[in-house]
């Protein structure tokens, strides 16, 4: 077993122990803590936005809208932050979403709400 100078693998790391089983080390993890977000189910994923792809003006399901969204960030392929929209107020009809002015490619939506996890959808804007 070689730790490669990874920081992670370090042998005093607290998780990382040695073991003689047969002879060789063999490195096994202890007090290992595996975090669960909660995930959100939608009765159809495939329309929460839509039209998509499309050209522009996208509307957010009335499913996803009865979570009440505070804030919806758009972000390009690349990591940057394209568009920050504050929802002002929620009604139980779809929510628009005005992409007109970003140019052709592949965003992601990612959905903030007040009382539950963020969701993030891929929309292809042409």
């Amino acid at each position: 077993f070689e730790l490669n100078g990874n920081p992670l693998l370090e042998e005093n790391h607290p998780i990382l122990h040695q073991e003689i089983c047969t002879g060789k080390e063999a490195p096994f993890l202890d007090n290992l803590t595996i975090q669960i977000q909660e995930t959100q189910v939608f009765k159809n994923d495939n329309n929460l936005v839509y039209p998509n792809p499309g050209s522009g003006p996208f509307y957010l399901n009335k499913e996803l809208v009865e979570k009440i969204p505070t804030k919806i960030n758009v972000w390009n392929t690349s990591g940057n932050l394209k568009k920050s929209i504050r929802v002002q107020s929620v009604t139980h009809e779809p929510l628009h979403l005005d992409l007109t002015e970003l140019p052709a490619g592949m965003y992601w939506l990612e959905i903030l709400f007040a009382n539950y996890n963020p969701v993030k959808i891929a929309v292809f804007k042409w």
